[in-house]
Order: C-alpha cells, then sequence, then structure tokens
C-alpha cells in the first residue's frame, strides 16, 4: 500500500512504503494476523497498526515476529518519558500523566 501524508498527498514512490520512524517505546507488540492469502508480520504501536511483511506461511511469519519481538526488548531505552500523544491517552482515560520535565 502506499505511504499517505498526513496532508492527504499520496506517494507511490517504492521508498514512499516505509513512512516514518516513531519511538522504540511506542511499539506496543507484534502480531501475525492472517493476510492476503499469507501472513502478515503486524506491529502495534501507539500510532496504530504497522504491517512489515506479508509472508506465505505463519511459520515464517511467527519466525520475523519473534526476531522483532527481541530486538524491541534489547533496544528499548530504560527509562522512556511518554510522547504527547501518550500523554494525551492518559488524560483522556482519565489516568494522571506525568509531565515531559519530570
Amino acid at each position: 500500500m502506499p505511504w499517505v501524508a498526513r496532508d492527504g498527498r499520496v506517494d507511490l514512490r517504492p521508498e514512499g512504503r516505509f513512512g516514518a520512524s516513531i519511538p522504540m517505546h511506542e511499539v506496543r507488540g507484534v502480531e501475525t494476523p492472517a493476510r492476503e492469502g499469507g501472513f502478515a508480520v503486524e506491529l502495534r504501536t501507539d500510532h496504530g497498526p504497522i504491517d512489515v511483511l506479508v509472508a506465505p506461511e505463519r511459520a515464517v511469519a511467527e519466525l520475523w515476529s519473534r526476531a522483532l519481538s527481541r530486538a524491541f526488548v534489547d533496544l528499548a531505552h530504560p527509562d522512556p518519558r511518554p510522547t504527547a500523544r501518550q500523554r494525551a491517552r492518559q488524560a483522556a482515560a482519565g489516568k494522571a500523566a506525568p509531565t515531559p520535565d519530570a
């Protein structure tokens, strides 16, 4: 699928499909749902789901899923501060959100 910018522009270049980076602590997990005749490797993030790839076999998707999950643990910052998006979601849920300076 093409990358769609926030202002609605569609980038049809292949490199546009990768999109923008997000902080590691906004990645919540990796799933492998059935999709397009195969199995997707899908990141669960604070920004919504992000497809990494679609593999023809579940075993291949699960292998990539486990590898990414391990990498995310290794790359995670030991004390991440909540982002503005996370603070807004916490506030909307009625939870106390620490300030960025805390």
